[in-house]
């Protein structure tokens, strides 16, 4: 499961300071090298905005989980740019994450949910499968299982887990997605698998193979059924960065973790769909967008795109590594 071309000769001619500062970490840059191409990075308007927004959390309430503009999610991608723990405002960021935990072990979000769906007029801190898992990724990205309210939140993730993965549960008792009660929840389960992935130990877990299973068979049946109103159909199988959604490219991202899934039919079939994406000079180019990050080299659809080709190196890389 190769892509046809390298595109590591593409991005080394690409300008953007967070692809340039990525290829010198992961070809063994020195520190002078390191630190300058780091300054660069730091001083790009882009970068900048992204650090503002991260830093207001856990403002503002999260009132759509797919909104790509919450710091949730903009977390997310500045980690994938390469900051980490050692960045101060990314360590400010994961100590109010562990701020906000129940005694359960849930990471809490500041929510909004309408009373009409069973939540409260005002936002409430809360947990719900699609955010909640996606916190506790954060914090594995950055080093902390061994930190005990990490391995608190891990230990109840998997306490919530079923028989078919992880389903639409969390703190506000009257609330549940458009689907049926004991359906799995395609994106509760893609971030939980997300976590689990940052721990080998689990890999072999019933609960997490059971979670692959329930998405690949949502995979094998694409055609006949959506699983709370997610669908694998054509837009699904659109390139899209970041990863933050249900798409293609975040899914073997994930599961590309894990040899029990990259064994799977379903699964290469899946990354040779993407593979059969890349253009003749090795890039990749966006298929859908989010309009929040119009502007971005990965906020349009009709050149390539280096950010997105990077995002697709690197999974390919992982996805071959064993």
């Amino acid at each position: 499961m190769e892509l046809k071309y390298d595109a590591l000769d593409y991005l080394k001619k690409q300008p953007q300071p967070w692809i340039q500062y990525q290829i010198a970490k992961s070809l063994g840059a020195g520190a002078k090298e390191l630190e300058e191409k780091k300054r660069k990075l730091l001083h790009d308007p882009k970068i900048i905005e992204l650090i503002e927004s991260v830093a207001k959390w856990p403002e503002p309430p999260l009132v759509r989980h797919s909104d790509a503009r919450h710091p949730i999610h903009r977390i997310q991608l500045l980690l994938d740019m390469g900051f980490a723990e050692s960045d101060s405002f990314i360590k400010e960021v994961a100590e109010k994450i562990l701020d906000q935990q129940d005694r359960s072990g849930a990471l809490l979000s500041l929510l909004h949910i309408p009373e009409s769906y069973g939540g409260a007029p005002e936002p409430a801190f809360g947990w719900m499968s699609c955010d909640f898992p996606l916190l506790l990724g954060i914090l594995l990205r950055l080093g902390m299982a061994k930190e005990p309210r990490v391995s608190a939140a891990l230990d109840f993730l998997i306490e919530i887990s079923f028989d078919n993965g992880f389903r639409c549960t969390g703190s506000f008792p009257k609330f549940r997605g458009p689907g049926k009660k004991a359906d799995y929840c395609p994106i509760g389960t893609l971030y939980a698998l997300q976590a689990c992935a940052l721990v080998p130990s689990l890999h072999s877990e019933p609960c997490v193979q059971a979670a692959i299973d329930s998405l690949i068979d949502h995979w094998e049946n694409s055609r006949e059924r959506k699983v709370y109103m997610f669908a694998m159909g054509t837009d699904f199988r659109k390139l899209k960065y970041p990863n933050h959604w249900f798409d293609i490219l975040h899914l073997i991202r994930v599961l590309g973790n894990f040899h029990y899934a990259k064994s799977r039919a379903a699964f290469k079939e899946m990354v040779s769909i993407v593979a059969n994406k890349q253009q003749e000079d090795a890039s990749f180019i966006p298929e859908s967008v989010y309009l929040s990050f119009k502007g971005w080299d990965f906020g349009q659809k009709k050149i390539p795109s280096p950010t997105l080709t990077w995002a697709v190196w690197e999974i390919f890389r992982n996805i071959k590594e064993e």
